[in-house]
């Protein structure tokens, strides 16, 4: 997915072996005018330095996963949860891909708050398919065998992790396939899941050395004491420097994101709601959409709905019985 509008991102992160410094401490982005900086023209009643800068790009995934013992899925009181992938442009460097889990089995709408997971990081993706996406099965003392049947994909196009004045990352996105997310689907179930043609949220990282205790509204620091779930061994100083005392972060360095078991704090907002310099960068992202799923369809005799079904099957590799009508007609199967 590489796109000229890329060409000024800095892979000098990349270098680090964490990736645990963020970029705008690690680049001159706060002294560039609009000459140097990346991609986009300010329109005249915008400030003269750019308040957006791209920390990463790729391609995302989005999967339900149905309930234990559930084959078939009617609604989504069936479901178990929504999952995000997010396969980084490997143009960037050697970054991971991500499965992120959001329990709520929804996307948040402006002004909602969403608890999601980092449930996996690895460099194969076949290994994200058969540990996040593949169906499960597991014994328990009374019940015998008992089956988590395989994720349906609902969707997938192209994100832009993006850091918004220097203090909160915005993860967009643009919907590739279905195509019918275009124009309104009041029927098609990714409406219920939330997902949209087009869409953005702020992403924040919760404190891996911060205990929250919900009971009493109240959060204690434990520093040196960290979540026994989140491993973050050797990386606890780098931890402190980022967080500090905060209970949340953003997203930047964006390797927070590669830490299995990190809790995010998704935050619904819409493009409309955003001043103008991140809704043109959604325009463009939206542009490079259009470019791609042109480029997939040149030579190709297949519909737009096939097209999708070979192209999500290609990149990620999915077992030929992957059930797809989520994807190409919008239905709970």
């Amino acid at each position: 997915m590489y796109h000229p509008k890329h060409a000024h991102y800095n892979k000098e992160h990349t270098k680090h072996p964490l990736n645990l410094v963020p970029q705008h401490e690690s680049s001159s982005y706060s002294n560039q005018s609009t000459e140097q900086s990346p991609r986009i023209e300010i329109p005249n009643q915008q400030p003269q330095h750019i308040n957006v800068k791209l920390l990463e790009f790729g391609h995302i995934y989005f999967f339900y996963k149905p309930k234990v013992m559930q084959e078939h899925v009617n609604n989504l009181d069936q479901v178990q949860k929504l999952l995000m992938v997010l396969k980084p442009d490997q143009s960037q460097g050697e970054l991971k891909n991500r499965v992120i889990i959001i329990p709520k089995k929804t996307l948040p709408k402006q002004g909602e708050k969403r608890l999601a997971i980092v449930s996996q990081v690895d460099s194969s993706i076949d290994s994200i398919v058969n540990e996040s996406l593949s169906e499960e099965h597991y014994e328990t003392f009374t019940r015998g065998d008992r089956v988590i049947h395989s994720s349906r994909p609902l969707a997938f196009g192209l994100y832009e992790l993006i850091e918004h004045n220097q203090n909160h990352t915005h993860l967009s996105y643009v919907i590739e396939f279905p195509k019918f997310l275009e124009n309104e689907s009041p029927n098609k179930i990714q409406t219920q899941f939330g997902i949209e043609h087009a869409g953005t949220m702020v992403v924040s990282v919760k404190n891996p050395q911060t205990n929250l205790n919900y009971s009493k509204g109240q959060s204690t620091s434990n520093l040196y004491n960290p979540r026994e779930d989140i491993s973050i061994h050797g990386k606890e100083e780098e931890i402190k420097k980022i967080f500090g005392e905060r209970k949340f972060h953003s997203a930047n360095p964006p390797s927070l994101l590669s830490i299995e078991e990190m809790q995010l704090l998704l935050i619904g907002t819409t493009l409309d709601s955003n001043d103008r310099t991140v809704q043109q960068w959604s325009l463009e992202l939206e542009q490079e959409a259009h470019e791609e799923v042109d480029s997939y369809m040149i030579d190709s005799k297949e519909d737009e709905d096939e097209m999708g079904v070979e192209v999500i099957e290609k990149e990620l590799n999915l077992p030929q019985d992957t059930l797809m009508d989520s994807l190409t007609k919008g239905k709970f199967v």
